[in-house]
């Protein structure tokens, strides 16, 4: 897919799912909350951090589990019936997102004046 039809499809849903490797800080997930999706992970790689994904523990399901397709069928139907609730719990992840770019420029221009020194 393209961006835009990646971007687009984001729009029209609700919840985004990925229990892929993670390794790294993913973008997708990121957008995913920004389009206003609610991000349901796993635990592998960099979800299993609160730093690269950022989403609450209740989002983030462990694969091996043994009840773990009842725990996201329940998520997945507690999101839809409730969207509006489950969507705020991403509120701060959105904001940290939103202020990505100022942070980096900022730790740029701190790094460089370290290196001036």
């Amino acid at each position: 897919m393209k961006a835009k039809q990646v971007s687009e499809l984001l729009s029209e849903s609700k919840i985004y799912i990925d229990f892929g490797e993670h390794p790294g800080k993913d973008r997708i997930p990121r957008e995913a909350a920004m389009a206003k999706c609610v991000v349901i992970t796993g635990v592998k790689g960099s979800a299993k951090n609160k730093y690269d994904i950022e989403v609450p523990d209740k989002y983030k399901i462990e694969e091996n589990s043994e009840v773990f397709i009842n725990t996201v069928g329940e998520l997945i139907s507690d999101i839809f019936e409730n969207y509006e609730a489950n969507l705020s719990d991403f509120t701060s992840y959105i904001e940290k997102i939103k202020k990505e770019k100022e942070v980096f420029q900022e730790q740029v221009c701190q790094f460089l004046s370290n290196e001036n020194k």
